[in-house]
């Protein structure tokens, strides 16, 4: 169907149970290409949820080329490899940001959300031919930065990481984000932290350690390291992280600043 026999119009549509209908809506529509751009939580649902999976199926039955983009790490690689048995192909990209689909008519973007089992409860929706050709130039710049599903699934297996970046990142939330996405995909944690680090890792990091000492109880994570001077005024999270399962040791003398590493 051309774009110029829909009416075009641009959306925000509200609740999950609408993000499910409007994406089930768009594969309908679609005739001749989806193209697929998610973060990394994405693909579990793309596979648990009977409906959105089913509307992969029906689109690929019907002749529609698939292509789904996401960042392939240790945690959904067997996700990836149930959508690679469904859509033409799967690539990997590090570092996916937000969550888009476009058809050659339709463009979809549901908010990101960076919990596994939790269904988008907004998403943007549009019709318009500028913003559906705009955004297929954006996902096809990604698509051809990006490696196969099958060259990066090699990389985990074998524990290593062919691509090297370092960047220096200023705003306050990147840096929460980027930290939590490495503690999050990580076989072992080790930090170096000052008094100060320790309260900040409590305040923005602390849930998702509780998940790495969860992973590590069943064999899947080496665990979490930290050093730090301990002193009165920090000994009560101290506690709290030797509760929940770090390791913890005592330096007096620390670096001027706090660091982390893992294993990747």
């Amino acid at each position: 169907m051309p774009l110029n026999d829909l009416a075009e119009r641009t959306e925000v549509l509200y609740g999950t149970d609408k993000v499910i209908s409007e994406e089930l809506q768009f594969f309908s529509k679609s005739k001749r290409k989806i193209d697929t751009c998610m973060v990394h939580t994405r693909p579990p649902l793309a596979i648990g949820i009977e409906s959105i999976r089913r509307s992969f199926v029906d689109a690929k039955s019907r002749g529609v080329k698939l292509r789904y983009l996401t960042e392939i790490t240790a945690a959904n690689i067997s996700y990836c490899k149930q959508l690679m048995s469904i859509v033409d192909e799967v690539r990997h990209l590090d570092g996916i940001k937000g969550n888009f689909m476009i058809s050659e008519i339709e463009y979809l973007a549901p908010a990101t959300s960076h919990e596994e089992t939790k269904v988008s409860s907004l998403i943007i929706y549009s019709s318009v031919r500028e913003i559906v050709e705009h955004q297929q130039y954006v996902f096809e710049t990604l698509w051809n930065k990006s490696m196969s599903a099958e060259k990066r699934m090699k990389e985990l297996k074998q524990g290593i990481t062919i691509h090297f970046e370092t960047k220096v990142i200023e705003d306050p939330d990147e840096v929460v984000k980027e930290i939590g996405h490495q503690v999050a995909n990580s076989n072992e944690t080790c930090a170096c932290l000052s008094s100060g680090g320790m309260q900040y890792s409590y305040n923005h990091f602390f849930e998702i350690r509780k998940k790495i000492l969860e992973k590590q109880k069943k064999g899947e994570h080496r665990g979490i390291r930290y050093v730090s001077n301990i002193t009165q005024d920090n000994s009560k999270i101290v506690k709290v992280f030797l509760d929940a399962g770090i390791r913890i040791r005592h330096v007096k003398n620390l670096p001027p600043m706090s660091f982390g590493v893992s294993d990747k």
